[in-house]
């Protein structure tokens, strides 16, 4: 079952922001977040290797919602 985009922030818990990606993808895999959501992160090239806030990294993680 899909998550909400609601329901993904849970993964982003602790950091703070702006964040590197690297930063952003080792947070989501310790939190245990779903592959796919992981590995649109580290495919994301929009958003020059940081995220300035949570709602950055949910454009890209739904942006085809």
């Amino acid at each position: 079952m899909q998550q909400s985009p609601v329901e993904s922030q849970k993964y982003l818990t602790g950091i703070i922001f702006p964040a590197s990606k690297a930063l952003v993808v080792a947070t989501l895999q310790r939190q245990g977040a779903p592959a796919h959501l992981v590995g649109q992160i580290e495919a994301d090239v929009k958003n020059q290797g940081r995220f300035v806030s949570p709602a950055a990294v949910s454009q890209v993680w739904w942006n085809e919602l």
